[in-house]
């Protein structure tokens, strides 16, 4: 009774407990992009609502596998922590359900332990007992026998003479008894052989399920080593490609700049002359500054002579954007006013440039557009040195945390200049091209002849057949597994940003390569690697990183592509990208190729 009574007070603790480890949090948050609300935690659970991003709901409870339980307006429902903004709260529900699942496993583990250890005590104590009870069996067989030895010794020795018959059948009874004995001893040895088979064979099978577990999870790590082994060999080859991509479009870029330069008037030759030597100067005047802030070492005075000379640097480049852009203005004014006479001047620029040869230009402007990059290249490696440099003398008086805090802002403010320098070059790169096309059109003005139009058709045939082309790595069918693989070449967003897609069975996957250091990508909540899409029609989509950390040079971001997202981003061209790693952002405001999801998504579908 009292036995019953201890379990039923164990059976209610236990779920007084559960029920405790069951109740349900309220926290507030609000809903980081646009999407739906499921009515369960499964992948084809149904829809019950959709939401925008910013709304407001209560996180309830984490249920694993990224997923949360959410309140929203009077609705119950299920969504994924990409469309959330994570805090505290919630990242402290994501901890206790991991240390759960960590307890449960654990538990799990020593109960099958027990089990196996149970099986094998009630085992050995069967072996034990149907032992002893064969000992106990032979022992009252040999004492029934000596008991009947004795008996039989006394009847002979008192009536040994009157009872000869007697003593006969009483031998004939005693043979009988004997060999039922005999039948009974042998019966129960059988019946003893059996249990010990049986207990021998209960102990084989817990031992080989043993044996099939163990090997079972060899097989596991053994299946998933070959698949890290995979990942590592496809990132290796995809990087390779990426190199060889890069560098045909910059052989690409080169070619096209090169032609364009041929086809310059001796005007434009005599600006660009002017234009190099201000660059030259500012060239010099920049190495000149930096010589004199390397000849400082107190760690103050390089501090604020690095801040000043940046502040200089800043000031003098748009002082001389504002003067290129008033020259570029009164350039144009004239060229308005005096219509007739530049056209006259350029079909005479255009007959002395026939007669020279379209080789040396060539690549005398090759030549000149290799210098200005060389030239941006060493002041903008020369400036990273400069830095650096202070960042170490800094570390002998300051702390670490201080100087890595200063190399980061400054290496923040370097980006920024190399971005104005890349929208610098972008506009120049815009004004030549105009250039080159309205010289072009008074040329063929002049001499009557009609504009070529062949090569403007068959460029754009071949950007037609680029954007309805799929460009595979990995285009396979696995039969075993009834499973078809689909991976993209990387296709260039930006001269810096790769971006692939990935498609293994039903599960779509996005791929971005990033050719700066942002840290590591990270998957763990309180450092969520993300990456943010915003299109030109003001509809922002972000993705989250969800594959292994990876840390490196080049920042590798791998999320989830869901159909809500391809939707979206089919609906209009990039507008901007934001990326941010555990150890920096980038903000990309200029895309070279914003179609690329319109173009390709269809490759994965």
């Amino acid at each position: 009774m009292i036995k019953y009574i201890y379990l039923s007070l164990l059976i209610l603790l236990s779920f007084s407990m559960k029920l405790s480890g069951q109740e349900e949090a309220s926290i507030s948050t609000k809903f980081s992009q646009d999407g739906k609300l499921y009515q369960s935690e499964t992948n084809n659970s149904e829809v019950i609502a959709e939401f925008n991003e910013n709304q407001k709901c209560i996180v309830t409870a984490f249920l694993g596998n990224f997923t949360y339980k959410v309140k929203y307006k009077d609705l119950v429902g299920f969504v994924k922590d990409q469309y959330l903004f994570v805090n505290e709260q919630m990242m402290d529900l994501y901890f206790d359900h991991e240390e759960e699942q960590r307890e449960k496993a654990i538990q799990e583990r020593k109960q099958r332990q027990e089990k196996a250890q149970s099986i094998a005590r009630e085992a050995q104590e069967k072996l034990e007992q149907i032992k002893q009870r064969r000992l106990d069996s032979i022992a009252k067989i040999e004492e029934i026998k000596q008991r009947k030895i004795l008996e039989k010794k006394r009847n002979d020795s008192i009536i040994q003479a009157a009872q000869e018959a007697k003593r006969q059948h009483e031998i004939l009874l005693e043979k009988e008894a004997k060999a039922k004995a005999e039948e009974e001893a042998r019966r129960q040895l059988i019946e003893i052989q059996k249990q010990k088979e049986a207990a021998i064979k209960a102990a084989l099978e817990t031992k080989r399920q043993l044996e099939l577990q163990k090997k079972k999870e060899a097989e596991e790590q053994a299946a998933l080593e070959a698949k890290r082994q995979l990942e590592l060999q496809k990132k290796k080859e995809a990087e390779e490609k990426a190199a060889l991509e890069v560098k045909r479009q910059l052989e690409l870029q080169k070619k096209k700049e090169a032609e364009e330069q041929a086809a310059l008037e001796a005007k434009r030759q005599l600006e660009l002359q002017k234009k190099k030597e201000a660059e030259e100067q500012a060239a010099l005047e920049a190495k000149r500054k930096l010589e004199l802030q390397k000849q400082k070492e107190a760690k103050e005075q390089a501090a604020l002579e690095a801040k000043r000379q940046l502040e200089l640097q800043k000031k003098k480049e748009a002082e001389e954007q504002a003067a290129l852009e008033a020259k570029r203005q009164l350039e144009l004014q004239k060229k308005k006013e005096a219509e007739e006479k530049a056209a006259l001047e350029a079909k005479r620029q255009l007959e002395l440039q026939k007669k020279k040869s379209a080789s040396a230009i060539s690549d005398l402007e090759t030549k000149k557009q290799l210098e200005t990059k060389k030239r941006r290249e060493s002041a903008i490696k020369a400036e990273r040195d400069a830095i650096r440099k202070q960042v170490r003398e800094a570390n002998k008086y300051d702390s670490i945390s201080k100087a890595r805090e200063k190399e980061v802002q400054q290496l923040i403010e370097l980006r920024r200049q190399n971005d104005s320098i890349a929208k610098i070059i972008e506009k120049e790169r815009k004004e030549l091209e105009a250039l080159r096309k309205s010289t072009a059109m008074a040329q063929n003005a002049l001499n009557g002849e009609p504009q070529k139009e062949d090569a403007e058709d068959l460029a754009l045939a071949e950007r037609m057949e680029f954007k309805n082309t799929c460009h595979y790595q990995i285009n396979d069918y696995d039969k075993f597994y009834n499973i078809t693989t689909k991976r993209t070449e990387p296709y260039s967003i930006t001269n810096i940003l790769t971006a692939e897609l990935y498609k293994q069975g039903i599960k779509a996957n996005v791929f971005f390569n990033l050719s700066e250091d942002l840290g590591c990508a990270s998957y763990l909540p309180n450092q969520r690697s993300s990456l943010k899409i915003t299109l030109e029609n003001n509809r922002t989509i972000t993705f989250y990183h969800s594959w292994d950390i990876e840390c490196g040079d080049i920042f590798h971001f791998k999320a989830i592509l869901t159909n809500d997202q391809k939707s979206t981003l089919k609906t209009s061209p990039i507008k901007s990208i934001v990326i941010k790693g555990t150890k920096g952002v980038k903000e990309i405001n200029f895309i070279d190729y914003k179609e690329f999801f319109i173009d390709k998504l269809k490759c994965i579908d």
